[in-house]
């Protein structure tokens, strides 16, 4: 009868397999997020989840190793993670300082009765609201004192907002309704022809007109999402899985394609993405827009869900002569989503 090895021998043959079954997967999510994104179906499946949900399914994968004494590879696996999170999330926002004096300059230009020699300074605010009840909708949106609003799942009907409710900070402002999608504008706009880029509901397309005679284009959406609900086991989940795929990557160069038609210099595209803001299938709308969190977001910037933010899917573009001053975002307890807020200038 032969004896057991060594124990010694047991416990390192032990740790080398958990060390592959935690490096494996690790190293297999890295390439995808950074290589591959969501341009493929498996791809879609893997990296359409936040980077920082991942770290609950590898972190365990890593506990054997401290259970079997080796600190040092469970130090080596931690550090694996944060570099993994490091090369996969966005951080920048989060060691933003300074801009006081661009802010000063766009609380200068905001109180200037139709903007100063700079141009025209505007608070965007993006937020679905779950259809929420409009006078709380408007309540809350009044605290941050915003010129415009892209309202996404806005209450329909009659529940919708009226004119009679446009009153104190909402005086003179303009609502239009398009159903999934509704803007609320200090100054005047009017209804532009959109076009079906996928599914769900075409964006809503409006013409804004500033008080020094220029227009904006206003672009509100809300689109669709990964059908992760789809069995890949079976044929037609298969079939369901890629047809979706092709659906929610091409909306993308849709958008791009419906804006560009339009041949306005001044567009403003937000809403509910429902995709995060590093995906690859975005790479269409940086042909002409910039991701404005990118540029002068401050804090931590997702917005999904309201009390567990852990994706960035609502989202606000700008075309280039706008100006990104301050973007901050902000958690309301009406929606599962939090509030989007960007200060912008369109320069003169």
């Amino acid at each position: 009868m032969t004896s057991p090895p060594p124990k010694s021998k047991v416990s390192r043959t032990a740790a080398i397999v958990f060390a592959v079954l935690f490096w494996v997967p690790l190293t297999v999510l890295l390439a995808f997020y950074l290589f591959v994104g969501d341009r493929t179906v498996t791809g879609e499946f893997l990296t359409i989840w936040p980077p920082l949900l991942w770290v609950f399914a590898l972190v365990p994968l890593s506990l054997p190793l401290l259970a079997l004494g080796r600190r040092r590879h469970f130090a080596v696996c931690l550090a694996g993670i944060l570099l993994f999170l490091a090369m996969t999330e966005e951080w920048r926002s989060l060691l933003r300082w300074g801009g006081r004096a661009r802010r000063e300059r766009f609380e200068n230009l905001r109180a200037s009765p139709g903007g100063g020699g700079d141009g025209i300074a505007l608070r965007v605010i993006s937020w679905n609201v779950s259809g929420a009840d409009r006078r709380e909708i408007l309540r809350i949106l009044e605290v941050h004192k915003p010129d415009v609003c892209f309202l996404q799942e806005t209450p329909d009907g009659n529940a919708s907002i009226q004119d009679a409710d446009l009153i104190g900070h909402w005086r003179g402002f303009h609502w239009l309704d398009a159903g999934d999608c509704g803007v609320l504008s200090r100054y005047p706009i009017r209804p532009f022809p959109s076009g079906r880029i996928g599914p769900w509901s075409d964006p809503q397309i409006l013409v804004m007109e500033l008080p020094d005679g220029r227009e904006a284009l206003l672009v509100n959406v809300r689109l669709m999402l990964p059908a992760l609900w789809a069995n890949p086991l079976s044929p037609e989940g298969r079939r369901r899985l890629v047809e979706s795929h092709r659906e929610r990557i091409n909306q993308f160069a849709g958008l791009r394609d419906l804006i560009a038609e339009k041949k306005m210099p001044l567009v403003i595209l937000a809403g509910d993405f429902n995709t995060p803001a590093r995906a690859r299938s975005l790479r269409p709308l940086r042909a002409g827009l910039r991701d404005a969190w990118r540029i002068c977001g401050r804090g931590w910037g997702r917005t999904v869900t309201a009390d567990f933010p852990v994706s960035r899917i609502d989202q606000c573009w700008v075309s280039g002569t706008i100006e990104c001053i301050h973007g901050e975002v902000f958690h309301e307890s009406l929606s599962d989503h939090r509030l989007l807020m960007a200060d912008l200038i369109f320069r003169r």
